[in-house]
């Protein structure tokens, strides 16, 4: 759930399986990726970017898009072979340290892989 606009985003993997957007009220439901899909168990949003990830396990990849579900994207890099979970932690904030540095902290990306039974851990475009 995007707490700011209160959006809802939720997935049906049963084919054709589509990844949905509503309000939190749960008015105004409606299809942002309608194909293309495997089976798209788990979904995040990345607040400061206002970008959707999720896993699709069938398809062995991870994609992301606009909450609108426009400019999809697959993440590139890295060998998957049945992504699951996902998260995003962290965000991309200026801090001052205590020696008077500017620093960012970037939010990353983690995410499981059922086949392999690990935790990975990479940038949000893998680039």
């Amino acid at each position: 759930m995007f707490f700011k606009s209160s959006y809802v985003f939720y997935s049906t993997i049963r084919r054709p399986a589509k990844i949905y957007r509503m309000l939190s009220d749960g008015t105004n439901r409606n299809i942002i990726v309608p194909n293309e899909l495997g089976t798209p168990y788990h979904l995040t949003c990345d607040y400061s970017t206002k970008r959707l990830y999720w896993t699709d396990g069938a398809l062995s990849r991870i994609q992301y898009s606009d909450y609108n579900g426009r400019n999809i994207q697959s993440l590139r890099g890295r060998s998957i072979s049945h992504p699951f979970g996902i998260a995003i932690y962290g965000c991309k904030n200026k801090y001052k340290s205590i020696i008077k540095k500017t620093f960012y902290l970037l939010a990353r990306l983690y995410f499981t892989d059922a086949t392999l039974e690990s935790v990975f851990e990479s940038s949000k475009t893998y680039r």
